[in-house]
């Protein structure tokens, strides 16, 4: 069997299954995620077992998800940081269960990383489904047939009245949160998109940075999800995120191409566009939040054939894979002497060099 480090290592070095651009909204969309937090009937919520409780609710959970899904277990626990930091880099784990010293796991469906389960987070499980692109409507059917196969094993913490039952009262009910993973540089830039994302949060929608609760949009990427889960149905939720979604969608659009339309405007994009290839091309050092940055830029380049993309061989592949075996996580484990941040800044910098340039999508040792 392999080691948690080489299980994590080998996924570190294969392309996540949930990002596939630019899809039919031009990369404005990365991806969709639907979650279901779930807790099983007769214990206590997570935080309120004992270590040992918590030891043997974990195995009985990851021994029934054995039964029904297909895929293998890491311990959460027995993972080093920088293994944990992978996984957040992936979207597979949360923030606050990468700070867990509990005993916890995560699930990892046969698919890749397409499904998985986290075991013993705030909530007993919490269920995940991604895909690229808009694809609420799907995930959630592919969701609710796993939990149904799950609860066959493991009876469901429910009441007729509120519906299932979760450690934080905003879970209650479907215990659904449905996702969207957005790139809104346009908006941000002419000034229009603190109105927007405004607006969502009176429709009780959240707005989160791009790895969810905590963390910072950096790049311009933002997720959109529901906070109400009392006193709706799972199919009204996910209506009206998608709904939400396609307004912003259409917003980003609307936004790019007035950037296009506008002779002042379009020459600071193409100054943007430009700065952001140079330094990416050129930079003998680079951090992660330099990467994350200036790929958003290529990213839009890319989707509008600006210069010097309009003939250009750089690939929506390539960006995907430099956006996230470029995080600091995924260089520490998969690259040797990595540890320090001033030569992980130089290889970062040499490795998306050769992703983009070189056409080479695999990550490799750079010495």
């Amino acid at each position: 069997m392999n080691r948690p480090k080489d299980e994590v290592a080998a996924l570190a070095s294969t392309p996540v299954p949930w990002l596939a651009s630019p899809g039919e909204h031009d990369g404005i969309v990365l991806a969709s995620r639907i979650r279901l937090a779930r807790n099983a009937a007769g214990w206590r919520f997570a935080r309120r077992l004992s270590s040992a409780q918590t030891r043997d609710l974990v195995e009985q959970l990851a021994g029934a998800i054995d039964s029904v899904l297909p895929g293998r277990l890491l311990r959460i626990d027995k993972l080093s940081p920088v293994q944990r930091r992978v996984l957040i880099e992936r979207h597979l784990i949360s923030l606050d269960l990468a700070g867990s010293e509990r005993a916890s796991g995560l699930w990892l469906g046969s698919d890749g990383g397409r499904t998985a389960i986290m075991i013993g987070e705030e909530d007993h499980i919490r269920l995940q489904v991604f895909a690229p692109g808009l694809a609420l409507e799907r995930l959630l059917r592919e969701a609710i047939a796993i939990d149904r196969r799950l609860e066959s094993r493991i009876p469901w913490a429910f009441d007729e009245r509120f519906g299932y039952l979760t450690a934080c009262h905003s879970n209650v009910g479907t215990g659904l949160r449905a996702s969207v993973m957005l790139h809104l540089p346009a908006l941000a830039t002419l000034g229009e998109l603190k109105p927007i994302l405004r607006g969502l949060e009176q429709l009780h929608l959240a707005v989160r940075g791009r790895f969810g609760e905590g963390s910072e949009p950096q790049g311009h990427y933002y997720q959109i999800s529901n906070r109400r889960t009392l006193g709706l149905d799972e199919a009204t939720i996910v209506a009206t995120v998608t709904e939400a979604a396609q307004r912003v969608i259409e917003g980003e659009r609307l936004a790019r191409q007035a950037m296009l339309d506008d002779e002042q405007r379009r020459t600071q994009l193409e100054d943007r566009v430009h700065r952001a290839w140079g330094i990416i091309s050129h930079a003998r050092t680079l951090s992660g939040e330099e990467l994350t940055e200036h790929l958003g830029w290529l990213r839009v380049g890319l989707s509008l054939r600006l210069p010097p993309f309009a003939d250009s061989r750089l690939s929506w592949t390539a960006l995907d894979h430099a956006l996230i075996a470029g995080q600091p996580g995924h260089i520490m484990l998969t690259q040797s002497h990595a540890e320090d941040t001033v030569r992980r800044d130089r290889l970062r910098a040499d490795l998306v060099r050769s992703w983009l340039m070189g056409g080479n999508n695999d990550v490799r040792q750079v010495h």
